[in-house]
């Protein structure tokens, strides 16, 4: 997801008080954060979920794009030492 710069703090605390966790992206993606779902609920209704609450708090959401599971990211799991 990604909203402008100077109102990413204010995504994350709109986020902190509903169900969906939020990471703020570092580096050169400040405006950009990682979400992560409730479980059990389905993807489109938590997006919906998402895009409200910010939405209704003044938050414009300038990117949005759902993940699914990355084959890289299965072939660590599977592989990590552990």
């Amino acid at each position: 997801m990604k909203v402008p710069p100077e109102l990413r703090a204010r995504a994350l605390e709109v986020l902190a008080a509903s169900e969906v966790g939020a990471v703020a992206g570092g580096g050169d993606h400040w405006g950009e954060l990682v979400l992560t779902m409730p479980a059990g609920v389905a993807p489109d209704k938590a997006a919906s979920l998402v895009l409200g609450r910010l939405l209704e708090a003044g938050v414009p959401v300038l990117g949005f794009a759902l993940e699914g599971g990355r084959l890289s990211d299965a072939f660590l799991t599977i592989t990590e030492d552990g």
